[in-house]
């Protein structure tokens, strides 16, 4: 090829693309990812903070000091949570009961109604009339045992 000429023609140039799109979608991915990392740290440590102190109770709800826990569970939905505790306590169920509808009536606490019948003893947050719950009093001779569910 005289004068030199190329019997191909010359590559076209690198097309340029866009790469906004790209990095605009990187982004939201890693926020998506923080996101879900800090409410899966919420969760978790919520949960470690109650197993150490042993309770899905609320730290300003009444505690039977001679009681002592058997079982506890919580359960985490779409619409809230629900706590449940077992105790045992070596005083009678009358005892506790009264326990109950004194300090249930106190401070952020209101109790809704009380069934002798069944030992049941509703209540409420004053705060948060959402967040409400029953304790079920059972008495076994001059010893007890009791279960609190809270829904919050």
């Amino acid at each position: 090829m005289a004068g030199g000429q190329f019997p191909y023609p010359a590559p076209a140039p690198a097309r340029q693309g866009r790469t906004w799109p790209w990095v605009l979608l990187a982004l939201g991915i890693a926020a998506l990812v923080a996101l879900l990392g800090l409410g899966l740290f919420a969760v978790c440590s919520t949960a470690a903070r109650q197993l150490a102190a042993g309770s899905c109770l609320p730290g300003d709800f009444p505690r039977y000091e001679s009681a002592s826990t058997t079982a506890w569970h919580v359960y985490t939905g779409t619409g809230g949570s629900t706590c449940t505790m077992s105790f045992q306590s070596t005083d009678s169920a009358s005892q506790v009961t009264e326990f109950y509808q004194t300090r249930l009536n106190q401070g952020d606490w209101r109790v809704q109604s009380v069934s002798q019948a069944d030992g049941t003893i509703t209540f409420e947050r004053v705060s948060n009339r959402r967040a409400h719950g029953r304790i079920q009093v059972y008495g076994r001779g001059t010893q007890s045992s009791f279960e609190v569910e809270y829904d919050s």
